[in-house]
């Protein structure tokens, strides 16, 4: 009889602990489903979400940065040389020295102010050119050719090989031109600077040099500016505006 009577309680106690374990599972069951539908309602949202936010647009390239001058377009980076049937701008001295490279600015700088360093001597500013007179004797031209800037001595061409020969009526008191194209050609102006200070007697002045750099501007600033101011059509409008005096001194 304790028999039967044991054998009645331990199996109510299996049973028992068997309903506990089943719903313990049931209820980890319920969760994980639950997790599962909230995961996937959550990235539905998300997804709803990105579709009706608005796409950015792609940029657009950057265009050219164009000016209209007598009834012409004219780019930022128009040919500098002139060739005929073709456009140009006609650049200013200054102009050409605000778009020269850093080298080119850095020479001109120590030039000009090599020149100046000597008693009564001043600079003038002209269109084609800077010109540099002690009372009524030229000292020295500074002068663009192309991109190259280049220096004019009041000096014999014979007497030095490596100087160019001008003979523009123009610059005849300037004969010898040094084309400045790297440190050995600013030395050899630089050098003439003296030379032609010793034959005009003149002295050194306690002059403090000044900086005259200036930072790069385009083309279109430059227009507006008036230090670019005309376009050339043809070889014969060169011409016409090489006869209306347009050369600078």
């Amino acid at each position: 009889m304790f028999d039967i009577l044991a054998d009645s309680l331990f199996g109510a106690h299996i049973d028992s602990l068997a309903n506990v374990v089943f719903w313990i599972v049931f209820a980890q069951v319920l969760m994980i489903v639950a997790m599962l539908v909230c995961t996937a309602f959550s990235l539905r949202q998300t997804k709803k979400q990105e579709s009706e936010e608005p796409q950015p647009r792609e940029e657009e390239p950057a265009k050219t940065e164009q000016v209209q001058v007598s009834g012409l377009v004219a780019a930022d980076a128009e040919e500098d040389s002139f060739e005929a049937g073709k456009l140009r701008y006609d650049r200013s001295f200054l102009a050409r020295l605000i778009q020269s490279d850093d080298w080119i600015k850095e020479r001109y700088n120590l030039l000009k102010n090599e020149i100046l360093s000597f008693e009564g001597v001043k600079s003038r500013l002209s269109w084609k050119r800077e010109t540099f007179k002690a009372g009524k004797n030229f000292v020295a031209r500074l002068t663009f050719r192309g991109k190259t800037l280049c220096a004019l001595f009041p000096i014999d061409p014979e007497h030095d090989s490596n100087a160019e020969t001008i003979d523009a009526p123009t610059l005849h008191d300037t004969p010898s031109m040094y084309r400045i194209r790297n440190e050995k050609h600013f030395k050899m102006a630089l050098a003439m600077v003296h030379v032609t200070a010793q034959n005009l007697n003149l002295k050194p002045s306690e002059r403090v040099s000044e900086d005259y750099y200036l930072p790069y501007e385009g083309t279109v600033q430059l227009i507006g500016r008036g230090l670019i101011k005309r376009e050339i059509k043809s070889a014969q409008d060169e011409a016409i505006f090489t006869r209306n005096g347009n050369s600078g001194n």
